[in-house]
């Protein structure tokens, strides 16, 4: 969806820029910083409130685009259904949102406590989108790293079946510095270390993954999970950052300080404490995330 955005915004600038290639044509001397910078003020605006896909502000910025093209003199390529030339081309487009009563219930004892979608928890999509609800009790596999033939499994000695797999959005420095430069390049960038991960969950039996945020800072928690909102894709194009048949969440500082209050350890000051002894956190349940899909 950014990329798009993205990708607009350039042509849209390559217009007024592409003048300047050609010394000689008459518009080149037209083409002003105030220009550009006019451009690039409007499209950042706040009337257009992002440019979301599928949104009032990203039809004003296609609108906006269309304008400008046909003032440059561009001439519409794209054949709609009418098969009539247009400077629009419409695609079909996925959007993913989870449903107003999306929560996650934490049972610690007889105690049940609720945690809310946004506030504190934020879905990572590609999971399965149809889940009314999900339970299972936790298991903590530190940074997810499952590597056999390098004798480095965080899963060892673990049993996950049929429960949360619970580790680190990011792997800690202290983990870093001991894991070997090949594996270390495996699991440190996105998206591709979060497929991994998330396959070594599945291949351990996990029935979902929980991670631990590394944004801990209040203001930061909030813009990311405004941005995880909601998840567009193209049918066929997009590709999903986890797993499909994995459901990921993650979760912020007041859950994981729900899980571990009272606890004589914390995995955040000890990675491997929670596995020797366990928890005494008996489920976690995931409750009802909905799809929908509209065409863009």
């Amino acid at each position: 969806m950014r990329k798009q955005n993205i990708l607009f915004f350039l042509s849209l600038l390559s217009v007024s820029l592409a003048g300047q290639e050609n010394i000689t044509s008459d518009g080149a001397e037209s083409i002003t910083i105030e220009e550009l910078r006019d451009h690039m003020f409007f499209l950042a605006s706040d009337e257009l409130e992002g440019r979301l896909t599928g949104t009032s502000g990203y039809d004003k910025a296609v609108q906006y685009g269309v304008t400008q093209f046909r003032q440059a003199g561009l001439l519409p390529m794209c054949r709609n259904e009418k098969q009539t030339l247009s400077y629009y081309q419409e695609i079909n487009i996925d959007k993913y949102s989870p449903g107003l009563n999306t929560k996650i219930i934490v049972s610690k004892g007889l105690e049940d406590s609720t945690f809310s979608f946004e506030d504190n928890f934020i879905m990572l999509f590609g999971g399965p989108f149809e889940i009314n609800e999900l339970t299972g009790k936790l298991a903590f596999v530190g940074s997810g790293i499952r590597e056999p033939d390098s004798d480095i499994v965080d899963y060892k000695n673990v049993d996950v079946t049929g429960k949360w797999a619970v580790m680190f959005e990011n792997i800690p420095e202290y983990v870093r510095k001991t894991l070997p430069a090949e594996i270390l390049q495996k699991y440190l960038y996105r998206p591709e270390n979060q497929r991994l991960r998330a396959q070594n969950a599945k291949d351990a039996d996990a029935i979902g993954l929980i991670l631990i945020s590394g944004h801990s800072d209040t203001a930061n928690w909030k813009r990311m999970a405004g941005a995880y909102h909601d998840f567009y894709t193209i049918p066929g194009i997009g590709q999903p950052w986890f797993n499909t048949e994995l459901a990921a969440v993650m979760i912020d500082s007041s859950i994981v300080e729900y899980l571990f209050s009272g606890q004589k350890y914390n995995p955040l000051d000890n990675l491997y404490a929670l596995r020797r002894r366990g928890t005494g956190i008996t489920r976690i349940l995931l409750f009802h995330r909905k799809s929908c899909s509209s065409a863009g």
